[in-house]
């Protein structure tokens, strides 16, 4: 389908596949999209403000520098979809699963990851402010230059994560055992624990 752009105000769009949408430079609010799927949506320098995306599957598309506040993503999957340098406020991805896609140089303030699945993504130059990850499993992600400590980790796997040689990524932070292990791996030390 092919959604006009002018019309993602304030509506509530169900069970739609929307190729090639070019909602860029748009304001989009209160708008709810629940079981849509979008491929190669173009969301750049966009702003989403009280927006919710429920049981959406996010294909090829892009949120470079976009602007979120209040915006809730609630079992979503994001394929090969880039969330670059993005300002991301007071939102939410709860149950989410992201496969190569990227939050590089993006800035949290006061949201949330919870419950969700980050595989093979780029989580690197990620600025934080009162953000949370919690529940989530990050597997071989890209957490260079990304100040682990600004984070609020609560029961978060880590796993193949890269980060520089210097770990500057990791000082001062408080890791749980697993992650702690997974950061001496990511330095090529193995660690066997022996009960």
């Amino acid at each position: 389908m092919c959604l006009n752009p002018d019309t993602l105000d304030d509506n509530v769009f169900e069970k739609l596949e929307i190729r090639d949408l070019n909602g860029s430079r748009r304001n989009i609010s209160g708008s709810s999209f629940v079981s849509c799927t979008f491929i190669n949506a173009d969301f750049e320098s966009s702003a989403l403000l009280s927006v919710t995306f429920k049981k959406c599957t996010f294909l090829d598309s892009s949120f470079i520098n976009a602007n979120f506040r209040n915006v809730t993503f609630d079992e979503c999957t994001f394929k090969n979809t880039m969330i670059l340098s993005s300002r991301i406020r007071d939102s939410l991805f709860s149950a989410c699963f992201f496969k190569y896609s990227s939050f590089d140089s993006s800035n949290f303030i006061g949201s949330r990851i919870n419950d969700s699945e980050i595989l093979e993504c780029g989580f690197s130059s990620v600025k934080a402010k009162a953000f949370v990850i919690s529940k989530t499993s990050l597997t071989s992600v890209n957490m260079r230059k990304t100040i682990i400590k600004e984070i609020d980790l609560d029961d978060t796997r880590f796993s193949d994560i890269y980060l520089s040689e210097d770990l500057m990524e990791v000082r001062g932070a408080c890791l749980s055992l697993d992650n702690a292990i997974a950061v001496l791996n990511a330095m090529g030390i193995d660690v066997n624990l022996s009960k």
